[in-house]
Formats: structure tokens, C-alpha cells, sequence
């Protein structure tokens, strides 16, 4: 799967109309930090169409949590756990 910002990016740079935005972004694949200056990068190039979605992730046994499974990233087990760390990021 290409990394979203980077084609939300490509997306910005060759429309000038629509909104764009990653649908939801899991803000446990990123550093807060890093998140945060790639979605800044896409709405500044974007001119300000960038809606941004922030999500908790997935539970640790779905088949929606491989990308942090395979990056080595520890997943909450619960949702409170998940949702706690969508609030700190």
C-alpha cells in the first residue's frame, strides 16, 4: 500500500479543487511529531484542502494491524488502551 502522505502530496500537487485527506491516518504508524509535519507539508501544498482523520488502529488479532505488527510497534490490547493513545497523540 503507498504511504499516504506522500501520495496525498502527489495527489495536491496535481489538482487544485477537491479535498483530499487520508480517509482515517493511525496515529500509532507515526511519531506524533511526524504526523503532524506530514500533514502540515500536504495542506500547505495542498493549498488547504488537506481533512485530516486521526484513528485509534485496529486491535493487535486484525488483519489491519500487520503494518504495525511488521514495523514492530506495540499495539494496546484494548480499545480504551488504543483510544488513550489516539487522545495523547
Amino acid at each position: 500500500m503507498p504511504e499516504c502522505f506522500t501520495l496525498l502530496g502527489a495527489l495536491a500537487a496535481i489538482t487544485s479543487t477537491i479535498n483530499i485527506g487520508p480517509l482515517v491516518a493511525n496515529v500509532g504508524n507515526r511519531h506524533p511529531g511526524i504526523l503532524a509535519s506530514a500533514a502540515a507539508t500536504v495542506q500547505n501544498i495542498s493549498g488547504g484542502r488537506l481533512i485530516l482523520g486521526l484513528g485509534a488502529g485496529a486491535s493487535p488479532t486484525s488483519t489491519f494491524a500487520a503494518e504495525q505488527r511488521a514495523l514492530g510497534i506495540d499495539i494496546p490490547c484494548t480499545v480504551h488502551g488504543r483510544h488513550a493513545k489516539l487522545v495523547r497523540t
